[in-house]
């Protein structure tokens, strides 16, 4: 009798300190209700032991407790080690991309910016703030995309500290939801200090640019000039239109809009409504007020982007002349095999060559369009402290073509010796500093310029392109929003953007096919039966 009640006491220990250790792990927050299921199996434990403490004596002194004790405490060990080993690589693990277009890596531009939100949250932290950053991605949890989200944000918090974030369903979290105005999935809130903004559709390109939407201090104001036949920022023709272009620079945190340089009588007015002038294809002339304040604007730290077609008369050389580059009346004619492949004819030169130092083309590697573009050149004569760099040139099947319009009328485009110049072309050019003669204390920073030989290169139809549904942007957009973040002084911005996937393909000759095929259904059967041929052999006979 007495035996079965220590076995129904110890079963009951056993049960109640079980049901407190699931309580447990099922919810940290129920450890209410686990300590008394847990107090009253220990209870029962103790108990038990106390009532057959000889047998419990008897039990430990034998040898093959102590074997079994034995094992028992290296087993022990050995999972304390390996618990004590993912602790660690927990904190301070290691990613590793092995594929080979990295389809698994940030982008430059995403590590850049991450780098400087890092530093932005330590500054929020030295002010007192507690968690001064946190991305919130509103995911439906039976939702397949789940755990990619995860999967990209989790990535994000490993390049930068202090990048807190939280997976929620909407439905489950109703009141954070409404908190939120967040009205359906995919959507991310991303929160910096006081001030927050949505993200729809979460992926990699859409979350960097919610990151320095949110953690900019100031709007930086890109003002497209128009009244000119310049091109146009809201147009439905995709050759004279920039609407693409625009959606990137809001995208990125930049207010874009439009101006009249005609309307403004003071400098001052100008620099206070424009971080970066942007003159995108003028058809027509300006006026002399209008070069004037233009050269006042340069002269005094402005950043401008002058983007000018061969054919035009904008009388803009004057202007661009006393910053080390000249504009050519010429056409760039390039008898390259791509542009004959893809029917584009030889007035859409191919810019291949790139400043490999210089931030705007620094580790660009693509290959840009630049229909009826004109050729650029260094003055005679650099001016004092003012560097001018070539940014884009062509192959050396190009040349820079001054008779284009009659030897077309005429017959066909060809080059002239002594008259032409030979490829490689320049096709972009940027120049820094302070012109000489400037009067001092005028410039408080460093004028900047980005000259381009064509308007149509960041034009819809070769800004971006359509890839399985998305707008994907394309060399030329990288190249064009690059140029406009070195102006803005952005530099945490240059860089490549994110790229679509690529399927990887084995072509194989026909000699490797062959190779295959008997490797596979010839070789390799042989080779096993052989092996099982010397085995049976060697346990028959030997």
């Amino acid at each position: 009798m007495m035996k079965n009640i220590t076995k129904i006491i110890l079963s009951l220990g056993l049960i109640f300190l079980s049901a407190g250790l699931v309580l447990y792990i099922i919810s940290s927050n129920l450890w209410m209700y686990a300590l008394v299921p847990g107090v009253v199996g220990l209870i029962l434990l103790g108990y038990w032991i106390f009532i057959n403490r000889s047998f419990v004596k008897d039990f430990f002194v034998q040898p093959a407790t102590i074997y079994r004790g034995n094992a028992f405490l290296l087993a022990i060990i050995v999972v304390l080690i390996v618990g004590f080993l993912n602790a660690i690589l927990y904190r301070h693990y290691l990613r590793w991309d092995l594929t080979e277009q990295k389809l698994f890596s940030l982008s430059d531009s995403t590590l850049k910016e991450l780098d400087h939100l890092e530093k932005l949250i330590e500054e929020k932290k030295k002010a007192g703030e507690k968690d001064p950053f946190e991305v919130i991605a509103f995911v439906n949890s039976e939702a397949p995309q789940k755990r990619d989200v995860e999967e990209l944000l989790e990535e994000y918090a490993y390049y930068a500290k202090g990048f807190k974030y939280r997976v929620v369903d909407p439905d489950k979290n109703p009141t954070l939801a409404e908190k939120y105005k967040v009205k359906s999935y995919n959507i991310a809130v991303v929160r910096f200090g006081s001030k927050t903004i949505q993200v729809r559709d979460i992926n990699e390109n859409n979350l960097t640019n919610g990151i320095i939407k949110v953690t900019r201090a100031g709007t930086v104001k890109i003002c497209f000039v128009a009244g000119h036949g310049e091109v146009d920022l809201t147009g439905q023709d995709q050759r004279r239109s920039m609407t693409e272009a625009k959606k990137a620079l809001d995208a990125q945190g930049f207010k874009v809009k439009t101006i009249h340089l005609a309307s403004y009588e003071k400098i001052e007015d100008l620099k206070k409504d424009c971080n970066v002038v942007v003159v995108a294809g003028p058809q027509g002339p300006l006026l002399e007020s209008e070069l004037k304040l233009l050269d006042e604007y340069l002269n005094t730290g402005g950043k401008a982007m002058f983007m000018l077609d061969p054919n035009a008369p904008t009388r803009l050389g004057s202007v661009l002349q006393k910053w080390g580059i000249q504009v050519d009346d010429t056409y760039v004619v390039d008898l390259n095999a791509l542009s004959q492949v893809i029917g584009s004819g030889p007035v859409t030169p191919l810019g291949v060559q790139y400043d490999r130092f210089h931030e705007i083309t620094k580790g660009f590697q693509y290959m840009t369009f630049f229909p009826l573009a004109r050729s650029l050149s260094k003055t005679s004569k650099t001016p004092e402290k003012v560097s001018v760099t070539e940014l884009v040139k062509t192959g050396g099947s190009a040349w820079a073509d001054f008779d284009f319009v009659e030897e077309l009328q005429k017959d066909k485009p060809h080059f002239t010796p002594g008259r032409d110049r030979k490829g490689p072309i320049t096709l972009a050019m940027a120049a820094e500093g302070n012109p000489a003669g400037t009067p001092k204390g005028t410039t408080e920073t460093k004028t900047r310029i980005v000259v381009v030989g064509d308007s149509d290169f960041a034009t819809d139809n070769y800004f971006s392109s359509e890839v399985e549904g998305k707008s994907v942007v394309q060399p030329n957009g990288d190249l064009f929003l690059n140029m406009v973040n070195w102006l803005a002084e952005q530099k945490d911005l240059i860089s490549i953007r994110p790229k679509e996937r690529k399927a990887a393909q084995i072509i194989l000759p026909a000699t490797g096919e062959r190779t295959v095929s008997v490797l596979t259904l010839f070789v390799m059967p042989l080779l096993v039966a052989a092996g099982g041929l010397v085995a049976w052999i060697r346990k028959r006979y030997l």
